[in-house]
């Protein structure tokens, strides 16, 4: 008894140093993260002292300016690669909007030129694809189509094939953060339901829904500031870029399957069993037939920010579903993100020094209006 108490006690004083040795290690890092941003504060406000305060010649504040920008450009992006500044409690969209208030700050952008930068065209298609896409799910209209996909299939590589043309082509047209959050669950529940390991199938979600949001302007926040910026008909996006996410998703189906040969050359029988899903199929309705005329407006042309906040506007208009439960599934901290990433890209320096304060950053992607193809 006495040799077992002393064994616990030497594990727990050796757990207790691995402890204090790995705190020790981290310390380092967070107080370095810590002192950079408190630095970058301070060029910024520095610079705002210096140009606002302190009398100097209209050059020299250009170059003070141009250089507290390029500090806050290059800080708030690093931290935005992170994901985080370790030793603090704050996330990317926390980070772009206190990238974009020092922008402000510094005197790199007046709060006008903050509030123009922003392109609300993308704000408003993302807000409202979000709408739409918090229809659907709330309707369980995901829920029914993965269901009857799956039922389908005549085994693992079958059902490999249906999950990435499910969230495939459901990122296409709707935006693939919110697909991915919504089919992830529901493949790890129906994967657990038919005997099989869940990882691989999660993995193929995951990619297909990046592959095939590639497709049309709708399928990413990326192609969607593309769309915006450019003005490129949802059509010829569509048409050019298609092709190249069908090849993708292909590609998707072959690498998973070779990645886990024992798990797709089985010649197992599945079978999902009985489930009663929570659905309504009046919002099922709705929302699909919401979806399909928005899916219209745009290859019709209309603007897809105009089409999507109307379509999204309508759908609100419900008795069987709060408009707060909508809200909910809204990714409000993503809006706030690229917000924050407008103003902290229109004070970037390169932007401030040598061009007039008219200009915006998504000038030359205007002068793709002409070409077929968005580069």
């Amino acid at each position: 008894m006495m040799r077992r108490d002393e064994t616990r006690a030497r594990t727990s004083l050796a757990d207790a140093k691995e402890d204090s040795t790995a705190s020790k290690r981290n310390r380092w890092p967070r107080l370095l993260s810590i002192l950079l941003v408190v630095l970058v504060v301070l060029v910024a406000i520095g610079a705002a002292l210096v140009t606002n305060v302190i009398p100097v010649a209209d050059h020299a504040g250009i170059q003070i300016r141009s250089a507290a920008a390029a500090i806050i450009f290059v800080g708030s992006y690093l931290a935005l690669a992170l994901g985080r500044i370790p030793g603090l409690q704050i996330d990317r969209a926390g980070i772009a909007l206190v990238g974009a208030g020092l922008m402000v700050a510094s005197g790199a952008l007046s709060l006008e030129e903050a509030y123009a930068a922003v392109d609300a065209d993308t704000i408003t298609l993302l807000l409202g694809m979000m709408i739409v896409v918090a229809s659907l799910r709330l309707s369980g209209f995901f829920t029914v189509a993965s269901e009857w996909a799956i039922e389908r299939t005549r085994g693992p590589f079958w059902l490999l094939v249906a999950i990435v043309a499910t969230s495939g082509i459901f990122s296409a047209f709707l935006v693939n953060d919110s697909i991915c959050l919504v089919l992830a669950p529901l493949v790890l529940e129906l994967t657990l339901a038919l005997g099989r390991r869940p990882v691989p199938y999660l993995l193929a979600g995951a990619m297909a829904s990046n592959v095939g949001s590639t497709a049309t302007i709708t399928g990413n926040p990326q192609n969607i500031m593309i769309g915006s910026f450019s003005k490129i008909p949802y059509a010829d996006f569509t048409f050019a870029l298609a092709p190249v996410a069908v090849a993708g998703l292909i590609v998707t189906v072959v690498l998973i399957a070779l990645s886990d040969r024992q798990e797709f050359t089985s010649g197992v029988r599945l079978q999902l069993p009985e489930r009663r899903a929570r659905t309504n199929p009046a919002l099922i309705t709705r929302a699909v037939a919401a979806t399909l005329v928005l899916i219209v407006l745009f290859f019709a042309g209309m603007t897809p920010a105009k089409a999507a906040i109307i379509i999204g506007g309508l759908l609100l208009l419900t008795r069987r579903v709060k408009s707060r439960r909508i809200y909910e599934e809204i990714d409000w901290s993503l809006l706030l993100m690229f917000a924050g990433l407008f103003i902290i890209i229109a004070g970037a320096p390169s932007a401030r020094s040598s061009r007039p304060r008219s200009w915006r950053p998504w000038g030359a992607f205007t002068s793709m209006r002409s070409r077929r193809l968005p580069a």
